[in-house]
């Protein structure tokens, strides 16, 4: 049996009649610069995927130049890679993940988040929305992938701030106090 997931020699166009959600009409030829407008501009990596569900792998069939920015490999590399998932650092557990195959199986959205492996070894982090289309006994996975690494390395920095003024609130001799709007204490050394 040929790999379902192989390029071919013909090109590759969204089938006809898939059921994507929202409100769809036919779009007129003005109207598909607007849209290839919107892709084109959107701050999120947007991207479809052809997925087997017997071998879990993925396959780029679509993505805008936002998805390979975030990659930090190019076009042709993403589209020559026979599994993204071998791009992909997953910050899902295993029993997430089995949670989010059934999902996509079943037709689900799901979210979580991961880290693209990029090439120049720049951290990075990134929170997705997938959801499956069914459609002539193939399965694919339309994609919306935020980047929120500068939002992590926020957070990462707070957490380190909070670190060092507990350590100091806890070894500092004099008393340091909150109180609330109430005049009740809300914190106290």
């Amino acid at each position: 049996m040929a790999d379902p997931l192989q390029p071919s020699s013909e090109a590759w166009e969204l089938p006809a009649g898939l059921p994507i959600p929202g409100a769809w009409r036919p779009l007129p030829p003005g109207d598909l610069e607007w849209l290839s407008l919107f892709v084109a501009q959107s701050g999120d990596g947007l991207n479809v995927v052809q997925f087997d569900p017997d071998t879990n792998r993925r396959r780029l069939l679509y993505c805008n130049d936002r998805y390979v920015e975030m990659s930090g490999r190019s076009r042709a590399e993403l589209f020559a890679e026979p599994d993204l998932q071998r791009l992909i650092l997953s910050r899902r557990t295993p029993s997430q993940l089995e949670e989010d195959l059934a999902a996509v199986l079943q037709g689900r959205n799901i979210q979580g988040q991961a880290s693209w492996l990029r090439p120049d070894g720049r951290g990075n982090y990134f929170e997705y929305t997938a959801w499956a289309i069914h459609k002539d006994g193939r399965v694919y996975i339309v994609g919306i992938d935020r980047d929120i690494t500068e939002q992590k390395r926020l957070e990462a920095a707070f957490q380190h701030t909070l670190r060092q003024y507990q350590f100091m609130a806890d070894n500092i001799t004099d008393v340091i106090y909150a109180m609330d709007s109430s005049w009740k204490f809300t914190y106290i050394s």
